[in-house]
């Protein structure tokens, strides 16, 4: 491959990338590959492509490779990237030598000690963490993503005073952008301070009534304090923007928790047919047509294994697909799903009594099957 075509492939990677289109982009940097496969440049780029594009496995992969054949290992850009791989993966020392290496080669690296910064906080050290994003603000100033995280660092510190004060600060540069309100109220509700997560998420809305993840956010906190709020709440949400599957799950489950089980019935079809990946959107429906109709118990477990086809580690789904199958005089059947609900949660005794302690069979029956569940489980009980 000539020099001309390389650069033209690159150019096209480029773009691609910068339009986010990351598979178009990974094609032609791979054809580039196929030509110089010992490239360090060239490998950096395409580990970055990949970490945008969420593959982290790959991104680890050609980014240790670039890190391998460079002539020398003062590349902090690419020191910086590779600690970003490990910090999406969770594997904080990793990250933290990393980002550790980026600032030795170039301790202006602003972005490796930001980053840094994030690593202290969500590991919990938080006083390297206030360390990390008081030194960023002394150096670049009183950036806005930086003041909200040293607020989030004292609040977990307990200091709600200077959090408040970052938050202010914070404010005082975007007084009229509604998704800092809401990023706000956000970082309280993460910290069960949920009257001031609400006073927050009213501020978002004040700017902004179309605010839909505000709507949701406060739908969110009241949901196990006050059931008509919620409520309320969640319908704006979903009628603000119908497209998203959770404000329907939210709005459906709420109306459950209402009593309104048609309403909410009606939704899980609807969001079920769409995205498998609510577990309880399935369950839920299995559930509302046996009560509504115990004729239709065969109906109901042909749902729960439609559900069990996406969700197999998740116990509760065994757990009912073996009482309906008790229902259904399937004891075999029920006897096998009830032992595998109880290996997963072995050890977790509130479980196991909610398990008992179930809306559609007697508990002494219930028992007699957990025995015999027990006993291939090697278990007592």
């Amino acid at each position: 491959m000539n020099d001309k075509k390389i650069a033209a492939y690159y150019e096209q990677a480029r773009k691609a990338y910068d339009k986010e289109q990351y598979d178009e982009s990974i094609h032609y940097y791979q054809k580039i590959l196929q030509t110089d496969s010992h490239d360090s440049d060239l490998l950096h780029e395409l580990g970055v492509v990949y970490m945008d594009k969420g593959d982290l496995k790959n991104a680890l992969r050609y980014l240790q490779k670039a890190l391998d054949l460079a002539v020398d290992n003062d590349n902090d850009s690419l020191w910086n990237d590779l600690g970003s791989v490990h910090y999406q993966l969770e594997q904080n020392d990793n990250a933290l030598r990393c980002y550790g290496r980026a600032l030795e080669i170039n301790p202006n690296n602003r972005e490796a000690l930001f980053n840094m910064g994030l690593v202290y906080l969500n590991a919990d050290m938080y006083e390297k963490s206030l360390q990390v994003f008081s030194q960023y603000i002394e150096k670049y100033g009183p950036e806005l993503v930086a003041l909200m995280n040293l607020g989030e660092t004292y609040l977990c510190m307990d200091k709600r005073k200077l959090a408040a004060e970052c938050f202010k600060k914070a404010v005082e540069q975007k007084p009229q952008q509604a998704a800092l309100y809401y990023d706000i109220g956000n970082i309280y509700a993460r910290y069960e301070m949920l009257q001031k997560a609400v006073v927050n998420y009213k501020k978002c809305l004040a700017i902004d009534r179309k605010y839909s993840e505000a709507w949701e956010a406060m739908g969110l906190v009241y949901q196990n304090t006050d059931i008509p709020k919620s409520l309320s709440a969640f319908e704006k949400a979903f009628a603000l923007a119908p497209h998203r599957p959770a404000y329907r799950y939210n709005l459906a489950y709420v109306l459950d928790l209402e009593g309104r089980d048609e309403e909410a019935y009606r939704h899980y079809k609807i969001l079920w047919e769409q995205d498998k990946s609510f577990v309880w959107a399935g369950m839920r429906i299995a559930m509302v047509e046996y009560i509504n109709d115990n004729s239709q118990l065969e109906a109901s477990i042909k749902q729960l294994e439609e559900t069990l086809q996406y969700h197999a580690d998740w116990a509760d789904l065994h757990f009912l697909l073996g009482v309906f199958n008790a229902l259904a005089d399937k004891e075999t059947l029920a006897v096998d799903y009830f032992a595998t609900a109880m290996r997963m949660v072995r050890g977790d005794l509130d479980k196991m009594l909610r398990y008992v302690n179930n809306p559609f069979m007697p508990m002494d029956e219930t028992l007699r099957l957990f025995k015999i569940a027990a006993q291939k489980n090697d278990e007592q009980i």
